[in-house]
């Protein structure tokens, strides 16, 4: 787990069934007036993620923090991970912390060596809005395209608000969190960065859209007359023909008197 990950979730918030109506309705409208929900699971009522992990019955959890003594490794992300410390885990949980490294793509190799071969990497972090809440904030495309390259297939993926609400894109929120599973399909040699999606496909484009020769030889053509001819030349071509002007006489050449007039 990067980032020991607090709880935290207010006593008033569970459920208690063993107390009196009186105090269960005074806990009630607590709730309420705070918005807070009402947590029926006693297993969430533990301080950190460690705690409610072990007593679902996982044997063995470490946490990798730079800064929380309690943790069980004290390193940098920004730096990579020693190989010793490659294929060491059966998964891995990054919740919210991957924003808070600089060095994004060092963090992200250091996760995905982690893993072994048929684990799990799990990521939560933010796709949109979260101003000043890190160092960055993702193109969720690029995170994914991250994890294909390098041997993980997506299993799970959700974007919620931060209450939690479900959204269908990034941009339906204007702080938006994603939820991604991807399971380990093959071993991690050189780690692959991304490039952005919709390049190929805007450079195939504005080849499709690039004019013949002929089109360009009648371009320049046109500039020439432009250039050569008096405004006194132009002013008569509009008003013979004007509905043909924007075939050869650009915009605002020797002035526009329908504009004038209309204003």
């Amino acid at each position: 787990m990067l980032g020991f990950q607090e709880i935290g979730i207010h006593p008033v918030c569970f459920r208690e069934v063993a107390t009196s109506p009186l105090p269960r309705f005074r806990k009630s409208v607590v709730r309420r007036m705070r918005g807070l929900p009402e947590i029926a699971n006693p297993e969430f009522r533990v301080p950190n993620l460690v705690d409610f992990l072990r007593n679902r019955g996982l044997r063995d959890v470490r946490v990798i923090d730079p800064h929380d003594p309690r943790s069980d490794f004290r390193h940098d992300m920004n730096q990579l991970v020693p190989r010793t410390a490659w294929a060491s885990c059966n998964t891995f949980l990054d919740i919210g912390s991957l924003e808070h490294v600089f060095d994004t793509r060092t963090c992200l190799e250091n996760a995905l060596r982690m893993v072994r071969v048929g684990g799990f990497y799990l990521l939560h972090t933010c796709v949109n809005g979260y101003l000043g809440h890190g160092l960055h904030t993702f193109n969720d495309e690029g995170l994914l395209d991250a994890l294909e390259l390098n041997g993980f297939r997506v299993e799970y993926l959700r974007f919620t608000t931060p209450e939690g609400e479900p959204v269908e894109t990034p941009g339906s929120a204007r702080d938006t969190l994603a939820w991604i599973l991807a399971r380990k399909e093959r071993e991690l040699v050189d780690f692959r960065c991304p490039e952005q999606r919709g390049w190929d496909e805007l450079y195939r484009e504005r080849e499709l859209s690039r004019p013949t020769p002929s089109q360009e030889r009648l371009e320049r053509v046109k500039g020439w007359v432009v250039w050569m001819l008096p405004p006194a030349v132009l002013d008569a071509y509009r008003l013979l023909g004007g509905h043909r002007r924007s075939s050869v006489v650009a915009r605002g050449i020797g002035g526009d008197r329908r504009g004038a007039e209309r204003v």
